[in-house]
């Protein structure tokens, strides 16, 4: 085990970000400030001497958010485009929990200004009423969700680290199946387990009918699963299409990389495959460009954007390698 902000001699350094892309970074931070029921209840219905403590806890979360560079020696100075604080009150048990979210198109994570925000707006709720309650605790400060970079997509649940993500998305006949499949070979080649969803715009039917599965589909089971000694799919009925996420939380548990591909909008990790002979625009260059980490195009575009060649699945295949699935 290495950390990355010390030299090869052991000396304290600032890790060197010039050679990263920038990408849509963001942070989520919770943490739990613990205290009486009556001092909440004060809190809560604004009873308390000094006024609107979660408002003023929420604009000192904020501002620590930018402040952090100059309170974390070897973090980086870094341009906040979001931040925000939130607060969850649980009166029967005494407890306060604060939520910060923090989000940059940068170059590095902003784990970091959301654990400060996060820890100051608690430290504000505790500054504000220890005045009457000695007994306030602060506890479990801890990275809940964070996205962009190299490292992927994280969610703490009990400490387990999600599947990174990334997306192919794309004019129609702009060849994005054919670079998945492409990339997911050279990913597999590493022995990189890869999860993979599509987008199909109709309903289709995976099922036969007249089948088994299928009559009891019919009959009115809402799940149906099909399995032999080498395969098994589940076949579910919903009124509401499941998001992204929620499908990769679901059904990717055993993967190292989900690769989405068929949704323009709404996808985590976007790379855009784009080719002149369309004729159409860069869909990166019509939007926000920061939802893009990469575009796989046989143009020179104008554009910050990571330019990747269209024709070459190994460099894009490396991308994703070094951006989504190595540890900072």
């Amino acid at each position: 085990m290495s950390f990355n902000h010390f030299d090869g001699d052991g000396q304290a350094i600032m890790v060197d970000v010039s050679d990263k892309s920038k990408t849509m970074r963001t942070a989520v931070v919770t943490a739990r400030v613990v205290m009486q029921k009556e001092t909440l209840q004060a809190i809560y219905t604004g009873d308390s001497r000094k006024g609107d403590v979660l408002g003023v806890a929420r604009l000192a979360g904020i501002a620590a958010s930018k402040k952090t560079s100059d309170l974390i020696p070897l973090s980086h100075p870094l341009s906040i485009h979001h931040a925000a604080i939130d607060f969850e009150c649980d009166k029967d048990a005494g407890e306060i929990k604060v939520r910060a979210t923090v989000r940059a198109y940068e170059r590095t994570g902003v784990e970091m200004e959301a654990m400060v925000s996060a820890s100051l707006a608690a430290l504000t709720i505790y500054d504000m009423c220890k005045g009457v309650d000695k007994g306030i605790r602060i506890e479990d400060v801890a990275l809940e969700f964070k996205e962009g970079g190299k490292s992927g997509t994280f969610h703490r649940h009990d400490g387990a680290k999600k599947p990174a993500s990334v997306s192919f998305c794309g004019w129609s006949g702009s060849g994005k199946t054919t670079l998945v499949e492409q990339v997911i070979g050279l990913l597999s080649a590493r022995d990189i387990r890869v999860g993979a969803i599509k987008h199909d715009g109709h309903c289709f039917e995976i099922d036969k009918p007249g089948k088994d599965s299928w009559r009891m589909t019919q009959a009115g089971a809402v799940v149906t699963a099909i399995s032999d000694s080498r395969h098994r799919a589940v076949i579910s009925q919903h009124d509401c299409a499941p998001s992204i996420q929620q499908m990769i939380d679901r059904d990717f548990t055993d993967v190292d990389l989900v690769i989405v591909e068929g949704w323009k909008d709404k996808a985590p990790n976007r790379i855009e495959v784009h080719r002149s002979e369309l004729g159409k625009e860069p869909l990166c260059l019509g939007g926000e460009g920061g939802d893009y980490v990469a575009v796989a195009t046989n143009l020179k575009l104008d554009t910050e954007i990571t330019q990747l060649d269209i024709n070459s699945p190994l460099a894009v295949s490396d991308f994703i390698f070094e951006h989504f699935l190595v540890d900072e």
